[in-house]
């Protein structure tokens, strides 16, 4: 997903088997990862139905403290400055937040738009 999204488009079906307790099917299935790049530690993760990505965020630890590069939340009702919420770490974020479908990880987005913690995080995977 993180080094592919960036080419859906928008007929995409995720290819991805949901948890098979009763009432799960329907619900989005999460993905979660921790990792180190350079020494830090990131903690990504996203959340997706069969034709929506829900959820994802990143996080890492500089100084042994979880801080906040972003989240987002397609939960929420309004525009997308309502769905996303940035920490520090990419610059002009919204700029990759207007340029993201539904279909598509932030993440990967921000690599494609050359955002410096995108291409890294991107590199590692």
């Amino acid at each position: 997903m993180v080094t592919q999204s960036h080419l859906n488009n928008e007929n995409v079906i995720f290819l991805f088997t949901p948890f098979k307790f009763e009432g799960f099917p329907e619900k989005p299935s999460s993905f979660q990862i921790m990792f180190v790049i350079n020494g830090i530690e990131y903690e990504y993760s996203y959340s997706l139905t069969g034709t929506k990505i829900m959820t994802e965020s990143l996080f890492y630890y500089p100084n042994k403290r979880r801080a906040k590069v972003f989240t987002r939340d397609e939960n929420i009702k309004g525009e997308k400055k309502d769905k996303y919420s940035f920490g520090s770490g990419i610059k002009r974020p919204m700029d990759v937040a207007e340029n993201t479908s539904e279909k598509t990880l932030y993440i990967s987005r921000a690599s494609q738009m050359d955002r410096e913690i995108g291409k890294e995080i991107f590199k590692f995977f």
